[in-house]
């Protein structure tokens, strides 16, 4: 019956293990999707204002 509560304590300690890698992996991922995301937002507006402002310049 010992052998079997080790079992299941080291199952135990390796299920919250993967969950917190888990929840981990998840906050880096969608931080650096959102800082990309929020990179190409940024230069996307970036350029139609460089664009509006040289269409301006040309009229």
């Amino acid at each position: 019956m010992n052998e079997f509560y080790e079992l299941a304590k080291l199952f135990d300690v390796v299920v919250i293990f993967c969950f917190f890698l888990g929840i981990g992996m998840y906050g880096i991922i969608s931080t650096v999707t959102d800082l990309i995301f929020l990179i190409h937002k940024t230069f996307r507006k970036h350029r139609i204002a460089r664009r509006a402002k040289k269409n301006n310049l040309d009229n």
